[in-house]
């Protein structure tokens, strides 16, 4: 069963790694750095969403008798360390941004 859970995740990994590098985010040369940290944190959440919308259609599936208990859980695990990941980067960004404007030159 382990061996069934390490696979599936590495099955997914791999498939949201390729998603993920299929969809780069395009930079300008003369963009600010902070306003690229900024696409990226919007293409992330995009990312989250989708990872969102897989967790809702897997828990359905379960509610169906189509998926098990332990794919629900990791799927709902790595969607709540996923998001937690995300909010935990844009928030300290934006705070270290605060403090870099508020710094007299």
């Amino acid at each position: 069963m382990a061996d069934y859970i390490s696979a599936l995740s590495a099955t997914q990994l791999s498939q949201s790694q390729a998603s993920r590098l299929a969809k780069p985010v395009p930079m300008a040369l003369n963009t600010p750095p902070f306003q690229l940290l900024m696409d990226h944190a919007v293409s992330a959440f995009a990312s989250l969403s989708s990872m969102e919308a897989e967790n809702n259609r897997l828990i359905k599936r379960y509610l169906r008798g189509k998926a098990t208990v332990d794919e629900v859980s990791v799927s709902t695990s790595k969607l709540n360390l996923a998001m937690q990941l995300a909010t935990t980067v844009l928030t300290t960004s934006v705070q270290t941004f605060t403090q870099l404007q508020n710094t007299p030159l």
